[in-house]
């Protein structure tokens, strides 16, 4: 809360393009599980297919193809998780050729096998990537305006650190 608050006053120009993400993330939505059409989405938003995959990567910090894939996974593991559906089914309801493919994508992306996650909604809930949020370009937006500080440190500094030496 307290990010989120302080946040809204440091970046008004950030946030101009917040509307823009949004209704993209919107439209992936109510399109998810069809095929991914970043063309049709910038016609019906009426901005260049480049404009909407550029502000897209710059304010969520990953780009439009990896935001679906996430997402698109992350519903196939829910209904994996669900039990109630064969693996195969769910993987060509979610646009893979083969259950191969899906295993493959589900394990790069997830990290486990669909066949770990089957009837363990607990564990899904760690696993899925929820919708954006407003709340998250404007962490993106203050990540990206105050970067982590590099910070030098002499060699002296180490060697404290070290373990002292044993005399016998």
């Amino acid at each position: 809360m307290f990010v989120a608050v302080s946040l809204r006053a440091t970046h008004p120009i950030a946030m101009r393009q917040f509307p823009l993400i949004l209704r993209t993330v919107e439209h992936l939505e109510r399109t998810l599980p069809s095929k991914l059409d970043v063309g049709q989405i910038a016609d019906d938003l009426s901005i260049s297919k480049w404009h909407l995959q550029h502000e897209f990567k710059r304010h969520t910090g990953i780009t439009i193809s990896q935001y679906y894939r996430l997402r698109l996974l992350s519903l196939a593991a829910h209904r994996v998780a669900n039990g109630s559906e064969r693996i195969i089914d769910v993987a060509l309801d979610h646009g893979f050729e083969s259950q191969e493919a899906f295993y493959r994508a589900f394990k790069r992306i997830m990290g486990v096998s669909p066949k770990q996650v089957k009837h363990r909604e607990d564990f899904v809930l760690y696993l899925s990537f929820p919708p954006l949020k407003h709340t998250h370009l404007e962490l993106v937006a203050h990540m990206q305006s105050h970067p982590p500080s590099k910070k030098c440190l002499k060699a002296s500094h180490f060697m404290a650190l070290r373990k002292p030496s044993r005399r016998l």
